[in-house]
């Protein structure tokens, strides 16, 4: 740690001596004297130290580290930071042209229709209901795709028997893995005996 003056001729000036009565450090210079440390910092921090109060992010640290989730996980994350991360543009151009011209191709319908038949054949998908509560309109099938593709990701419920909120909290690696919620209850949840909704208190 620096000394006083030593500290003080920095900020200050190299002739410059510190007041017996002052005593600084580097961690109250930035509130004692914070046009002078924004000055002293580098420019990267003098630009986000300028910015408005509300416009920071604050962060919230994890109390423990999942290793097993991570580990499960992280050949998907890295495949999608050399998809999406760091890719020249003329790889994202590309990317974003052919999934426009042939994004019927790219997509095995066939998949989507075997999941859509699961849905529809399961009692925990109520199209009427679905319908009703989220004020949708469109055919059975338009309704079982939109949750199955789309309605799962905002945490819409395919019934009142079934909370996707609380299974994707109850089980991290749902929450963690490229599968819709009722999906994977379907063909795993319910041979491993998970819950699909939190028990009502009596």
């Amino acid at each position: 740690m620096e000394n006083n003056d030593s500290l003080y001729q920095k900020v200050f000036g190299t002739n410059s001596i510190a007041p017996e009565n002052i005593v600084l450090s580097q961690d109250n210079i930035k509130a004692v004297y914070p046009e002078l440390f924004i000055k002293n910092t580098s420019r990267s921090r003098r630009n986000r130290l300028k910015q408005p109060a509300t416009s920071k992010i604050a962060y919230k640290n994890v109390a423990t580290f999942d290793e097993e989730l991570f580990v499960s996980s992280a050949t998907m994350h890295s495949d999608a930071m050399y998809k999406y991360r760091y890719p020249s543009k003329l790889a994202r151009l590309t990317r974003k042209i052919v999934h426009m011209w042939f994004k019927s191709v790219l997509y095995d319908n066939t998949a989507i229709e075997k999941d859509v038949k699961l849905l529809l054949s399961s009692s925990l998908f109520d199209a009427n209901w679905y319908k009703a509560q989220y004020q949708l309109q469109g055919s059975t099938e338009f309704l079982v795709k939109h949750y199955l593709l789309e309605g799962y990701k905002s945490l819409k419920d395919p019934s009142e028997h079934f909370s996707t909120r609380f299974y994707l909290a109850e089980y991290s690696d749902v929450a963690a893995s490229p599968i819709n919620p009722l999906v994977h209850y379907l063909t795993n949840g319910v041979n491993e005996k998970r819950k699909i909704k939190a028990q009502s208190k009596k």
